[in-house]
């Protein structure tokens, strides 16, 4: 799935992929690395550098590091632009997403794309929804401050974008009894606005 849904995305250019983890996704950026010039990844977790970089290198990707949040990284960084910005699961963890999504359109260049996959809230399933309710708590200890009750696709309509692809998908085979609505969205920014 990771690979179709990124087929969709175009990667090239100058990426930048927010929350990039240990880098396990990277294995699919190397799929399209001819297209790529350079790609930083913001990842606040330390304890995930080393293995992202090794997952870079392994890939023979041209990757640089930033240690710290988006919203430190457009900070540090606030001239720079990219052609392609992607995140997956990441904005299910932040403070505030509709900072970082504000801030995300703000470092996109025009005519580039944004590409995001989110863990999302159920809404039109009443069981589904109490048994995501039920086990938030849970998942917001043990998935690193992960919450699955967000809903992003409202957010995302208030910025134009064209060529938007949407999809929702339900997963019922975690855990068992966790059910988890995903959220794909994948647009680009108009060359004029």
């Amino acid at each position: 799935m990771k690979v179709n849904w990124l087929k969709q995305v175009n990667l090239k250019g100058n990426v930048l992929d927010i929350g990039t983890g240990d880098g396990i996704n990277l294995k699919y950026y190397s799929l399209y690395k001819k297209n790529i010039n350079h790609i930083t990844c913001v990842e606040p977790n330390v304890h995930l550098h080393t293995k992202l970089l090794q997952r870079a290198k392994q890939y023979n990707l041209p990757v640089e590091l930033f240690s710290g949040t988006f919203e430190q990284f457009a900070k540090k960084n606030p001239k720079l632009e990219f052609d392609t910005i992607t995140g997956i699961f990441v904005l299910c963890s932040v403070d505030n997403s509709e900072v970082v999504i504000d801030g995300l359109y703000s470092v996109l260049k025009l005519g580039g794309t944004l590409a995001l996959f989110e863990h999302i809230k159920q809404q039109n399933n009443l069981i589904l929804n109490i048994i995501q309710i039920l086990f938030l708590p849970v998942h917001l200890y043990y998935g690193g401050g992960c919450n699955l009750r967000r809903l992003h696709a409202s957010t995302l309509k208030k910025y134009k974008f064209n060529n938007v692809k949407e999809e929702y998908l339900t997963c019922y085979k975690i855990l068992m009894l966790w059910m988890v609505k995903f959220y794909s969205f994948v647009g680009n920014k108009p060359l004029v606005y």
